[in-house]
């Protein structure tokens, strides 16, 4: 995981300690942005609005499923290296809500007619959280 455990309790209270997928109780916190291939050329690591309660499985499938890596792109549970994840909203199943998060760990609750569309699908919202 490579969080800080001061930074994941933040991201743990702001998610309601649910995944934002499948709204299972959180233990783990993902990147929306890949840390791999490239290294951190914007410094989005562990800023709040790139990480967001989501199970390892689900993770998992974002990572080895096409199919399901596109449905994680268009629902904003992963972002492209290019993206800036405070523009980027996410879907949580469990609340049933769009949510633009932000980098001081709040998050402002989106209305679809706000979303546009952008490059591979991803749900871009024009301003910033909260």
């Amino acid at each position: 995981m490579n969080v800080p455990k001061r930074v994941a309790k933040l991201v743990y209270e702001r998610d309601s300690h649910k995944y934002a997928a499948c709204g299972f109780n959180a233990l783990s916190i993902q990147h929306r942005i890949n840390r791999g291939a490239g290294g951190d050329p914007k410094g989005y690591r562990n800023v709040l609005s790139n990480l967001m309660a989501l199970c390892v499985r689900c993770n998992g499938a974002l990572e080895a499923d096409a199919s399901f890596r596109a449905t994680g792109i268009r629902q904003g549970w992963k972002c492209q290296s290019w993206d800036d994840p405070e523009r980027v909203a996410a879907y949580f199943f469990w609340a049933r809500e769009w949510r633009l998060l932000s980098n001081d760990v709040s998050f402002r609750v989106v209305d679809i007619s706000e979303i546009t569309r952008g490059k591979n699908d991803v749900p871009l919202v024009i301003g910033k959280a909260a």
